[in-house]
């Protein structure tokens, strides 16, 4: 039996409406199963998450880090980068982001979130503004890519 997920187009945030039809088309699954339930009903609870910074970039108790590199001699040119120890709690912050495709950039009063490159969300404090107390389903016109993390939570 094939997983939800290898059905999922893309690795895409799709609605509820498309995620059941894709589930009510996958090969072993009946609506009246009760691990179908639990499926769509796990969906369900992943896209009523409310969203957080941590969910588009990397971070630690809600504040945002950077990739730890630093620079080190290598003869007479610094050009090799080697992880700092702090590169464990980078890697454990960056492995609970749930979108790919999304940075952070620093600017003078507040920071901006962008993805590819577009500003779609601001970061006053640390905190993500959005249209109120959004979830994620509300983000679906966003087309975003799912990370491993995130298709985990759905499996």
């Amino acid at each position: 039996m094939e997983t939800k997920t290898n059905k999922m187009k893309d690795n895409k945030l799709i609605s509820m409406v498309e995620f059941v039809k894709i589930m009510s088309n996958t090969n072993g699954y009946d609506c009246t199963d009760n691990e179908w339930i639990s499926i769509v009903v796990e969906y369900g609870n992943f896209l009523s998450q409310p969203l957080t910074l941590g969910m588009f970039v990397p971070c630690v108790n809600g504040v945002p880090v950077e990739e730890p590199y630093k620079m080190y001699s290598s003869g007479l040119a610094f050009s090799s980068r080697k992880l700092t120890k702090d590169g464990h709690a980078y890697k454990q912050a960056k492995s609970r982001v749930l979108f790919e495709g999304f940075s952070l950039v620093r600017e003078k009063q507040h920071h901006s979130l962008l993805l590819n490159g577009t500003r779609r969300f601001l970061v006053l404090d640390g905190v993500l503004e959005t249209y109120g107390n959004d979830v994620i389903e509300k983000i679906l016109f966003m087309n975003l890519t799912l990370t491993e993390t995130a298709l985990k939570q759905i499996r």
